[in-house]
């Protein structure tokens, strides 16, 4: 799935993110599970334990010429990206590198980057739009997980389908709220009696 011209951490990233799954199968509900669905202290650990140092130098800018081959873009955006939230588990810094990742993300999708990923790896490319709480990059969220629905091989469809709603369930919450209600606590911020309310409510979080 990978390219070999990319730097050896990038390629340990990627190796441990999608467990050597080729271009052309689906995930496992075992891989999913671990994607999206089960927060596991251990998996908490062992990142932070493994990759806290690359996040760092990502978050200083150490990393930058990752940019230069689309799987190492990938490896990036999953470091600044997916890992934080690991890593800084119900933390601020969760969230503290995903200015950093969506500006690196859109590049990609601007420059035709992304085209050159598998359709699973597009996912995670595609992930710090759907983190965003600006409405407008919600939207595009949306019309990218729409355009990976619609071209994904068959075998494929039921990834996209599930990850299309989840998508559009961010959006939802942006276009309601303005913000991700369940980040109040965890920033510092006050709830509205309205979000009160709907963190109560079942996948109300993420």
């Amino acid at each position: 799935m990978h390219s070999l011209l990319i730097p050896k951490r990038a390629q340990t990233i990627l190796d441990y993110w999608f467990a050597g799954l080729q271009a052309a199968e689906p995930p496992s509900e075992e891989q999913m599970d671990f994607w999206f669905r089960r927060k596991d202290p251990k998996v908490d650990a062992y990142l932070r334990e493994n990759f806290l140092a690359d996040l760092e130098q990502a978050a200083a800018g150490e990393l930058e010429h990752w940019q230069e081959t689309a799987s190492g873009t990938l490896a990036l955006i999953l470091l600044l990206d997916q890992f934080p939230r690991h890593i800084y588990r119900d933390q601020p810094n969760a969230f503290s590198n995903d200015t950093k990742a969506l500006s690196i993300s859109r590049n990609a999708v601007q420059s035709g980057m992304d085209q050159q990923l598998s359709f699973v790896e597009r996912i995670f490319c595609y992930l710090p739009f759907v983190h965003s709480e600006a409405l407008a990059t919600q939207r595009e969220a949306v019309r990218l997980a729409k355009e990976l629905l619609e071209k994904c091989p068959e075998v494929m469809r039921p990834v996209f389908e599930e990850s299309y709603v989840h998508v559009k369930r961010h959006c939802e919450i942006i276009e309601r709220f303005g913000r991700f209600p369940h980040r109040n606590s965890i920033l510092g911020r006050v709830s509205t009696a309205e979000e009160h309310e709907f963190l109560q409510q079942p996948n109300s979080s993420f």
